[in-house]
């Protein structure tokens, strides 16, 4: 007969997200925990925090993460991140932003998790939070990279600071990180 995969799972879930069978998607998770026939990874949560994004429901995308641990599964730094990239990427920056200050305490926190809601705030065109968020991560004591760097200064560039940017773009140079094409990519775009 037919054995389902984890890729089989993911598609069903995918379906039963995006045809708002949002009772019926957590009945069949709990289903499958209790059957015990296949495991329940954090990528099936991914794909929960796509859908519920996608349908604008933000504040539910957040609860999936929360019940992550009902599944036996303590969400990492890499799951908050796909979180937030979900929510930014929707718009729903200000959910992904309350969200991220309330549990930064609980993970250890790298670049990428604040370039992600820095190219958010971008994407809003409200560099000001974008700062808020650079200085952040500097006090933190986080290693900023190039990645990071080109989240802020497309935040920058998005909400009309552009001499702003330029002086970042030079202050990147003096401690010693070297632009890439994604940076001057940046500045053309302008």
């Amino acid at each position: 007969g037919f054995r389902h995969s984890a890729e089989s799972y993911h598609i069903l879930i995918d379906i039963l997200g995006s045809s708002k069978q949002y009772a019926v998607l957590w009945d069949f998770l709990i289903e499958v925990r209790e059957s015990k026939c296949c495991e329940i990874g954090p990528e099936i949560f991914w794909l929960i925090f796509r859908v519920y994004s996608r349908a604008n429901l933000p504040r539910d995308a957040i609860r999936a993460l929360n019940r992550m641990v009902e599944f036996g599964i303590k969400p990492s730094v890499h799951d908050l991140d796909q979180l937030l990239y979900t929510l930014c990427k929707r718009k729903h920056v200000k959910y992904a932003h309350e969200f991220f200050d309330k549990v930064k305490s609980g993970f250890e926190l790298n670049a990428k998790t604040y370039s992600i809601l820095m190219r958010g705030w971008g994407d809003v065109g409200d560099s000001d939070e974008a700062r808020k968020l650079f200085d952040e991560m500097t006090e933190r004591g986080c290693l900023v990279d190039v990645p990071a760097y080109n989240s802020y200064l497309e935040a920058l560039c998005k909400g009309g600071k552009g001499d702003e940017a330029y002086k970042i773009f030079r202050e990147m140079g003096s401690n010693g990180l070297e632009p890439d094409a994604c940076t001057y990519s940046i500045f053309i775009r302008a």
